[in-house]
């Protein structure tokens, strides 16, 4: 079993006074304190916040987007239209 601590207080929404407290373990603190540091946020309310943002965006673009890994560059072997 792992132990798990109280840790930091997780704002629901800034401009309400909420909060509620959220039990992660200690490596998982260390974790997300590093990347606190590495994304110049100011808090650890922020990291989760920006951590999220990127993974909607991230679920977003492999719903909706391009395979880039997959796409080449368009030529002129590619177009269907007789021009002569």
């Amino acid at each position: 079993m792992w132990p798990y601590i109280p840790v930091y207080q997780y704002i629901l929404r800034r401009d309400l006074a909420e909060s509620t407290t959220v039990k992660v373990s200690k490596e998982t603190v260390r974790r997300l304190a590093a990347l606190r540091r590495s994304l110049h946020a100011k808090s650890m309310d922020e990291t989760i916040e920006i951590l999220v943002r990127r993974r909607r965006k991230d679920a977003l673009d492999a719903a909706f987007g391009s395979d880039r890994a997959k796409s080449r560059k368009f030529t002129e072997d590619d177009r269907l239209e007789d021009r002569s």
